[in-house]
């Protein structure tokens, strides 16, 4: 699932306020094409998370912004702090993350104000799916847990609506992201 996000059409690395205010810039890997099997009817997967690279003076980093495709759909001008705001400093979307640099472990998530986005799908006759994966390990931390114990998991899982009911297809329950277990009966 790593691949289901595109990237500006940039050199390696840029500046993330630089590709909210300028549309101009293009996306690469912005979407994947597969057929229905039962209809042979064409669809797009859109990617609606972009991974922007940046240089620091502490070295590089990434962040996660709505693709290009969702920020002109939301009609997002510009990006301050980690807010994506509208024309008038509305904030439509933000970025959140969450790093504890010491265990290389970290967690981030792009948020769209819910009620803006859907009007946007609608308007398009577009309809939201997720691709969830989640990682599960013991806590090496954790000294009330047996030292032997070495519990890992990966469950990915496919989320859409069925007539307003979410509706989950789990596709992936193994140790590993990308894996699969060998002794499973």
């Amino acid at each position: 699932m790593d691949g289901l996000h595109s990237s500006p059409r940039t050199a390696t690395y840029c500046n993330p306020t630089d590709i909210v205010w300028m549309p101009w810039i293009e996306e690469d890997n912005n979407a994947q094409i597969f057929y229905n099997s039962t209809s042979n009817d064409k669809k797009i997967l859109h990617h609606t998370i972009t991974e922007i690279y940046r240089n620091k003076i502490n070295g590089e980093s990434h962040i996660f912004l709505p693709s290009k495709k969702i920020r002109k759909s939301i009609d997002c001008y510009e990006f301050f702090g980690n807010n994506l705001l509208d024309a008038h400093g509305k904030i439509l979307a933000f970025n959140h993350k969450k790093n504890d640099i010491k265990f290389d472990d970290r967690q981030e998530i792009v948020a769209v104000d819910k009620s803006i986005f859907e009007k946007s799908l609608e308007k398009q006759e577009y309809e939201i799916v997720w691709f969830i994966e989640l990682y599960k390990e013991k806590n090496p931390l954790n000294k009330n847990l047996d030292k032997n114990f070495h519990v890992r998991r990966t469950r990915k899982y496919f989320v859409w609506n069925d007539n307003n009911e979410k509706k989950c297809l789990n596709f992936w329950d193994e140790q590993f992201k990308n894996q699969r277990d060998k002794n499973k009966s």
